[in-house]
């Protein structure tokens, strides 16, 4: 029962709220004690009563304190004071007339079972069961001395140590199930750092396998369809450009973006680079809706451009496309279109990497949603969306249209 807190706190928080517990229910038993005192008051009140009433008032004001600052101190000054009021009771209901036995022996009761609920006095389970059981002695021994200076017979009350056995379990199975709670916390701390590691471990080999397919495997096809001969110079600074992304890469951080540059920057980026392939792209739309976006997001967008504009390039037989930006209050979307074969979503082949690591993975690491539409014949249109960050500016009003064509030299 550890309610979710830590193992050095859980044993103390629980049973300081079982001891006020157990307060709150002293109080009724004390106020349910003077209430059938009070009850015996009447034209013509027997003798002793108003000792009766005196006495619960003094053990319910003894109570308050001590549950105001519980300590062995108030504990014990609770406990003394407590046997020698149920003492001074039991005195008074061996002179009461015969009639009113039943109310003396409900008023004892109530007064011993407020001491066996004395509680754990500022400790944990195990001080919470020293002073029940201290609590149902203390109350014994009261009654005792009052039993044989009124002489009669000591008063047996079978709710007494039934209360007293019941408030020990209490604290017995908080006890016990606060110590396997404390023998568990390692496990589960050590099952909750694996599971971190797992989300980290699949975190880098997603952005691993996205950045590497961009990279090695986009350099390659740019170099499989150039002339022969050497490279142009366009396709070299993209190899060198690609090199520099990988090599160095510390694979356990997000890459860090500088917040110098446009927001616009990356996507913008990632349209020249396409253009210096040999692709016509088109940068339309509303450039400062990336402005509401966190710098490292628009980064993780604009590889995902990237790597739509390399299908484009590659795959649709289209020389043209066109990137679209637009937001609302909630989103901030990237549309590639293509005018090209299209494919049908569906058929997509499994070892086909683009879509799936470069484009959907990576975009679900940002909270972000893909949706593509196409079929054969009718060219492509792949929708980014990303959802908008409360830290991030408000857009550019300068910034707010653009049309930015890029085109092969």
């Amino acid at each position: 029962m550890s309610l979710g807190l830590p193992a050095h706190l859980a044993s103390r928080v629980v049973t300081a709220a079982i001891s006020r517990a157990g307060h709150v229910l002293a109080g009724l038993m004390l106020a349910s004690a003077i209430l059938a005192s009070l009850l015996l008051i009447g034209s013509n009140p027997p003798r002793g009563i108003v000792l009766l009433v005196t006495v619960s008032v003094a053990i319910a004001v003894l109570l308050v304190f001590l549950s105001r600052r519980p300590s062995l101190v108030t504990a014990g000054i609770y406990l003394v004071f407590g046997a020698a009021g149920l003492s001074a009771a039991t005195v008074v209901a061996a002179v009461m007339p015969s009639r009113l036995e039943s109310v003396d022996a409900y008023v004892i009761a109530a007064l011993w079972i407020a001491l066996v609920l004395t509680g754990a006095a500022g400790g944990g389970y195990r001080r919470g069961i020293v002073m029940s059981v201290a609590g149902l002695g203390a109350g014994a021994v009261g009654a005792a001395v009052g039993a044989a200076v009124g002489g009669v017979l000591p008063p047996v009350e079978p709710t007494v140590p039934f209360a007293a056995l019941l408030i020990v379990t209490i604290y017995f199975v908080t006890g016990t199930s606060t110590r396997y709670a404390r023998r568990a916390q390692p496990d589960i701390h050590r099952a909750a750092r694996d599971e971190k590691l797992a989300e980290v471990r699949i975190g880098v080999e997603a952005r691993a396998a996205a950045l590497l397919h961009d990279t090695v495997l986009g350099s390659l096809a740019a170099v499989a369809s150039s002339p022969v001969g050497p490279l142009p110079r366009k396709v070299a600074d993209s190899l060198e450009s690609d090199l520099h992304a990988i090599i160095g890469q510390d694979w356990s951080e997000r890459p860090i973006v500088s917040e110098d540059v446009s927001h616009a920057a990356p996507i913008t980026a990632a349209s020249e680079q396409a253009a210096a392939l040999g692709l016509h792209v088109e940068t339309t739309g509303d450039l400062g809706a990336l402005s509401r976006v966190e710098p490292s997001v628009v980064e993780t967008v604009a590889l995902a451009v990237r790597q739509l504009l390399a299908n484009v390039r590659l795959h649709s037989g289209s020389p043209t496309a066109e990137v679209v930006v637009f937001g609302d209050d909630r989103t901030v979307s990237v549309m590639v279109i293509d005018s090209g074969e299209g494919f049908d979503p569906e058929a997509v082949s499994a070892d086909r990497l683009g879509l799936r690591n470069s484009v959907k993975r990576r975009l679900s690491l940002v909270n972000g949603e893909v949706k593509i539409w196409s079929s054969p014949g009718r060219g492509t249109s792949v929708l980014l969306s990303v959802p908008v960050s409360d830290s991030a500016s408000p857009p550019d009003e300068s910034a707010s249209s653009a049309r930015q064509p890029q085109g092969a030299m």
